[in-house]
């Protein structure tokens, strides 16, 4: 494992992507995407840095990583919670599963939007690789999010 990675991060494996917790406050900035970035690109897995303290924390904050190429994106929705993602480099399209299924483009025009709980959505990368911000109610519940049927 790349010693960044190790020496800062705590490597947790309970959702649906592989999470890594802080284990101490460091700077989130340019230098901190690049090797975070280059860690990821290794794989070109989907990852969360988490920026709460635990699963149990009452709100998340986590940054996510996400790669065009793992773009198998399942609509779901979350039974108990918001959600709201603001997005940081690339550009992701999230389809709202309403009566028109609204597809919205979030990139440097049109950075955040709040999905309200009980809504099917789904994400996607529609560069390379995206980096976004999500914010949601905690603590983590698995039986919190319900996925509809791949077809």
């Amino acid at each position: 494992m790349d010693l960044f990675i190790k020496n800062n991060f705590k490597k947790d494996k309970s959702g649906k992507s592989d999470a890594y917790f802080l284990k101490k406050k460091i700077k989130l900035d340019q230098i901190f995407f690049k090797k975070f970035l280059k860690f990821a690109k290794r794989d070109k897995k989907n990852i969360r840095i988490c920026c709460h303290k635990n699963i149990n924390s009452k709100l998340h904050n986590m940054i996510n990583i996400m790669f065009k190429i793992n773009n198998e994106a399942i609509p779901h929705k979350h039974i108990y919670k918001d959600e709201v993602y603001h997005i940081l480099y690339g550009e992701i399209e999230v389809v709202i599963f309403n009566k028109k299924k609204e597809k919205i483009i979030l990139n440097n025009k049109n950075k955040l939007i709040r999905i309200e709980k009980n809504t099917f959505h789904l994400v996607r990368s529609r560069t390379n690789v995206s980096i976004f911000h999500e914010i949601r109610q905690g603590p983590f519940l698995k039986n919190d999010s319900i996925f509809l049927n791949k077809r």
